[in-house]
C-alpha cells in the first residue's frame, strides 16, 4: 500500500480514537460542554461490543499469463489457467469490536457517537494442469507482464510436455468507522421502535496477496507474487431499529430476544495497488526466451458500498447482552486484474483474441460476515437501574 495511503488510515484511526479518549476521561455521570447555544452535552452509559464469527468474500478470479495454445500463427488460445477461482466459496473469520457511548442533550447534539471496526482474513489454494500434445502441436505458453518487443520472452513447455501449478491466495478485509446517531421517534402504529438515523467517515480495505508456483515438465520453474490492495475512503449514512419478527413473536418476547436491522450505504474513492512479479529459472526450449520481470501499477475509482445487517440480542442483565449479527454488504468496486498474453519477439504471438498488456480492470463483490457479539455495559451500577 502506498505510503500516502497508510498516513490516511493512521490519521482517520488516531483521530477517532483521541476523540473516544477525550470523552472516556470525563465523569461518566457528569461531562458537559458549553456551545453558542444553551445546550448541554451529558455523557451516559458506555458500552463496548466485540466477537467473532465467519467471512465470505466473492472475489473475482486471479488470471495468469499461462495459456495453452497452438504452435503456429495465430496461436489460437484453447485454454486460460486462473491461480485462484470461485474464491467466493472460501470460509474465513473475522473479530470485529465498537465503544459506543450515548449522549443525553438538546439542539444538534448526537444521541450516541461510536468507533467501530472489524478485520476478516480469508485464504484459499488452488491448483491446474495445461497438459501439452505433440500432433498437433499444443503448447503451454508463459507470456511476461510487460512486452518487450525487441526479444523473445516467452517460456514455458512444448508439445506433450505440462505444467503444473499451485497457488495460494491471502485476503485480509478490513473497516473502522466513526458514528453519529440520533435517534428517531416512531409512530404508535409502526412496527418499528428504537429508531435511529446515522453517519460518519468510514475508512474499508481489501487487500490480496497471490503467490504461484508452476513445474514444467521440462525441469523449469516459473513463478509468480502478486500484491493487489484496495483502500476505500468515504462517508456513509444508515437507519436502523428493532423490530419483532412476524408470526413468532410471541417466541421472541417469552426467550427475551430482540432483533434489529440496519441498511447501510455510502459512496468512497477507491485507491489500488499492485505489484507483480514473475521469476523463470530456465529459457524457453526450443528457442524461447525468459518471461521474467515485474510490474507496478496503480489505479483511481469511485465504488459504493452498501448493506443490511440483522441482528438478535438476548440480555442477561442490565448490562451485558449476547448477539448473534448477519451483515451483508456489495462492493461496486473491486479491483480484477488483466494479463499480458502477447510477445512481440522474433515468433509474432499476437493473434487469437490475446489481451496485450497488464492493466487493473475492475469487478464487483460481495462481503458476508456472521458474528457471535458481546456487548458490556461500563460505569457504576447505578447507571442500569
Amino acid at each position: 500500500m502506498a505510503e500516502t495511503g497508510r498516513d490516511i488510515v493512521q490519521f482517520v484511526t488516531v483521530a477517532g480514537l483521541s476523540l473516544m479518549s477525550t470523552l472516556f476521561v470525563a465523569p461518566a455521570t457528569a461531562f458537559a460542554a458549553d456551545y453558542s447555544d444553551p445546550a448541554t452535552v451529558t455523557v451516559g452509559d458506555i458500552t463496548v461490543t466485540f466477537g467473532g464469527g465467519t467471512a465470505l468474500l466473492t472475489l473475482p478470479d486471479v488470471g495468469s499469463t499461462l495459456t495453452r495454445t497452438t504452435n503456429t500463427a495465430p496461436f489460437t488460445i484453447f485454454e486460460g489457467f486462473s491461480y485462484s477461482d470461485d474464491f467466493g466459496t472460501e470460509l474465513g473469520w473475522n473479530v470485529n469490536g465498537g465503544v459506543s457511548v450515548p449522549l443525553e442533550g438538546a439542539g444538534w447534539a448526537p444521541d450516541a457517537i461510536s468507533l467501530n471496526g472489524f478485520w476478516a482474513r480469508i485464504d484459499g489454494s488452488n491448483g491446474f494442469t495445461c497438459a501439452g500434445n505433440a500432433a498437433p502441436q499444443v503448447n503451454c505458453l508463459v507470456t511476461p507482464l510487460v512486452d518487450d518487443p525487441t526479444t523473445q520472452q516467452i517460456g514455458g513447455s512444448l508439445g506433450a510436455t505440462s505444467i503444473v501449478s499451485n497457488a495460494d491466495r491471502d485476503v485480509d478485509q478490513w473497516g473502522t468507522n466513526l458514528e453519529l446517531r440520533w435517534n428517531i421517534a416512531a409512530g404508535d402504529a409502526s412496527p418499528l421502535s428504537g429508531t435511529y438515523f446515522a453517519f460518519g467517515p468510514d475508512v474499508r480495505g481489501i487487500y490480496q496477496d497471490t503467490t504461484a508456483r508452476m513445474d514444467a515438465s521440462t525441469g523449469a520453474v516459473i513463478t509468480y507474487d502478486e500484491s493487489l490492495d484496495s483502500t476505500y475512503y468515504g462517508a456513509f449514512a444508515a437507519v436502523g431499529g428493532s423490530f419483532t419478527p412476524p408470526l413468532i413473536g410471541g417466541l421472541w418476547q417469552r426467550w427475551g430476544l430482540q432483533s434489529s436491522f440496519r441498511a447501510q450505504g455510502g459512496l468512497y474513492w477507491a485507491q489500488t495497488d499492485y505489484d507483480g512479479r514473475i521469476a523463470h529459472t530456465a529459457p524457453f526450449p526450443g528457442g524461447g526466451g525468459d518471461p521474467s520481470g515485474s510490474l507496478s501499477l496503480s489505479s483511481d475509482d469511485v465504488s459504493f458500498i452498501g448493506g443490511l445487517s440483522l441482528e438478535t440480542r438476548k440480555h442477561f442483565s442490565n448490562r451485558v447482552a449476547l448477539s448473534l449479527k448477519n451483515d451483508v454488504e456489495f462492493y461496486s468496486f473491486v479491483p480484477k486484474m488483466s494479463y499480458n498474453q502477447v510477445d512481440l519477439g522474433p515468433v509474432d504471438i499476437t493473434g487469437g483474441g490475446r489481451v496485450s498488456g497488464t492493466s487493473i480492470d475492475s469487478g464487483s463483490a460481495f462481503s458476508l460476515r456472521s458474528a457471535l457479539r458481546l456487548t458490556i455495559g461500563l460505569g457504576p451500577d447505578s447507571l442500569y437501574r
